[in-house]
């Protein structure tokens, strides 16, 4: 989402289609907010200043419905308070104006390397504390029952058995119910 002056938001826009990505651009920072609160978007790049909702607040909303969208800021008045401000508050970059395009570029695939990278974290994280689960529950079956004839291979158990064997049946549910 790109939320700059006019020539500015369509020339940026017009070169980050070019570029590949699917753009949508609004021309305040209301229009943001409210497009942040039905869409989920990857990147917002916003102006500092906007008129009735400036480019902290476009952050901020965006970080409170979003957290792991990246904002980077685009400023002609950029000072070294704001720039630490937005830098605080979550943004991913803070560029003043005038901006060279090929820089706009590079951080923008930047940031989205960086959510991209963050989000398959979280998810790497996720299958990890699955894998423990089961791994914990086929330790306890093993206390509780002794059995010695199990085969374990990352998330699936095995059990040497005969058929019927109401053991099966309990390892079965206790898998059901570490997936959730």
């Amino acid at each position: 989402m790109s939320l700059l002056g006019n020539i500015a938001r369509k020339n940026l826009e017009h070169i980050l289609m070019k570029t590949g990505y699917d753009v949508v651009s609004v021309p305040n920072g209301s229009k943001a907010i409210d497009l942040l609160q039905s869409q989920n978007f990857d990147l917002v790049i916003t102006d500092l200043k906007m008129e009735k909702v400036d480019g902290m607040q476009v952050l901020h909303k965006t970080k409170e419905l979003q957290p792991y969208t990246e904002v980077i800021m685009i400023t002609g008045y950029a000072t070294i308070e704001t720039s630490v401000q937005a830098m605080h508050d979550g943004a991913y970059y803070y560029i003043a104006k005038p901006y060279k395009i090929d820089d706009v570029r590079q951080i923008t695939k930047q940031a989205l390397l960086k959510r991209r990278l963050r989000l398959e974290n979280i998810e790497l994280k996720e299958i990890l504390k699955k894998q423990r689960k089961i791994s914990m529950v086929a330790l306890y079956y093993l206390k509780a029952t002794k059995q010695t004839h199990v085969k374990a291979r990352f998330d699936v158990v095995a059990l040497s058995s005969k058929k019927d064997n109401p053991q099966i049946e309990i390892i079965k549910n206790a898998f059901e119910l570490a997936y959730g």
